[in-house]
């Protein structure tokens, strides 16, 4: 390969990785995407993924913060991390949610600094702990009550087909966001492609059934036309059904008809009824989180003010839930700097359903609020002149602002 070729690649070092998982990432890495992505030494990397539970995995992640300070970190592991400046990505790992974190970074043009880091290092300081994490991402799981060790490696139903995951990423993208043209923030007019009603849909059902198991502390059993139901567990905050997401989403677009769903409260406690289901349980945010993106379809909910400053309370664990690419770039906004939708989309210049989509389900999750801002625009312009931060958020969003 030529030099000039090879600075067009992405450079990617790979650390604690045992032989046996370093093989399928370099399938993945250098052989669907070796157009994209190369593999190099930590010296010269642009994006270190390394594995946090490996023997020295600890060392490893603090040795590159401490030597690479400006340098993206993709940690792998078995459990839901909280480290300012570090993505984590859960094993066992999704080929897409990989691709999108790398591709997000490779992207972003701040791997450009590291060139410059790697080539003068800073000097390794001691440092006693790692800086606590500036905002909280939300729990998308159940906590994890064992000490076992699960085995690193590709999740079992990933094809490692670069063009039928291509494929997937677009049906998912359509899915929760709608068409390229749904959603049109500067027409106010357009009235019935920005804004849906909830109150007829199963996101409605689903969020008040939600709502009164948690109040009341008891599960509650939302039986569905065909025989299939959906088990709500407030204390493990998960859901059990026998109903795909396949055969779920549909569900999601069309009107409900009364008395169409029936609430039951079981007879069976929630011990029992985890012990007993033969269903794998999911978290109850992430169902809602993702029947909200496919009934809203890059929609926003009724009477939004799209041009009110909106604020990002929380940080959703969007390696947890169903997202994609241009989530984690609004999040990053949003956390930073009170925007109204319509600046968003201009600012990050991507399409307004993305935005609406993005909007929709962290509003249903309470994650957003709108913030009055004194000083309106005035106020904003001064925010935007701001010294930036040290982490790797506030570097991504200096970008996101530069562009």
């Amino acid at each position: 390969m030529s030099a000039r070729n090879d600075q067009k690649l992405f450079k990617i070092a790979l650390l604690g990785v045992s032989d046996r998982d370093m093989a399928m990432l370099e399938l993945f890495l250098q052989g669907q995407n070796k157009d994209k992505y190369t593999i190099v030494p930590e010296q010269q990397a642009q994006l270190c993924i390394l594995d946090l539970d490996s023997l020295n995995g600890k060392k490893l992640l603090q040795h590159q913060r401490n030597r690479y300070p400006h340098r993206p970190i993709l940690a792998l592991s078995v459990r839901d991390q909280e480290i300012d400046g570090v993505q984590f990505l859960r094993k066992p790992i999704k080929v897409d949610l990989l691709k999108t974190i790398i591709d997000f970074y490779r992207n972003e043009p701040i791997h450009k600094n590291v060139d410059n880091e790697t080539k003068t290092p800073v000097k390794v300081q001691k440092v006693e702990s790692p800086p606590k994490p500036s905002v909280q991402p939300i729990t998308t799981g159940q906590p994890d009550t064992e000490e076992k060790r699960i085995p690193v490696g590709f999740a079992a139903n990933d094809t490692q087909n670069a063009v039928r995951n291509l494929e997937t990423l677009t049906r998912i993208t359509h899915e929760c966001c709608g068409t390229e043209n749904s959603t049109d923030l500067a027409n106010g007019a357009d009235r019935d492609k920005l804004f849906y009603d909830s109150q007829n849909l199963f996101q409605h059902i689903l969020e008040t059934a939600i709502a009164r198991c948690r109040k009341d502390a008891y599960p509650i059993a939302l039986h569905l036309p065909g025989g299939k139901s959906i088990t709500l567990l407030p204390k493990a905050s998960v859901a059990l059904t026998d109903l795909s997401d396949s055969r779920l989403r549909p569900r999601c677009l069309m009107a409900v008809k009364p008395d169409e769903i029936r609430f039951e409260n079981p007879r069976v406690s929630e011990t029992n009824l985890l012990r007993l289901s033969k269903q794998t349980p999911q978290n109850m945010d992430a169902l809602l989180w993702k029947v909200t993106l496919w009934s809203a379809r890059g929609r926003l909910p009724l009477n939004t003010d799209i041009h009110a400053p909106v604020h990002l309370r929380q940080w959703p664990n969007l390696t947890r839930l169903l997202s994609i690419s241009p989530f984690l770039r609004i999040a990053a906004l949003w956390s930073r700097t009170p925007v109204s939708l319509v600046q968003t989309a201009d600012t990050l210049g991507m399409e307004a359903r993305y935005v609406c989509a993005f909007y929709s389900a962290c509003h249903n999750l309470g994650l957003v609020r709108f913030q009055s801002i004194p000083g309106g625009e005035e106020m904003v312009q001064m925010q935007k002149a701001e010294p930036s931060r040290k982490g790797l958020l506030g570097r991504i969003l200096n970008h996101l602002r530069a562009a």
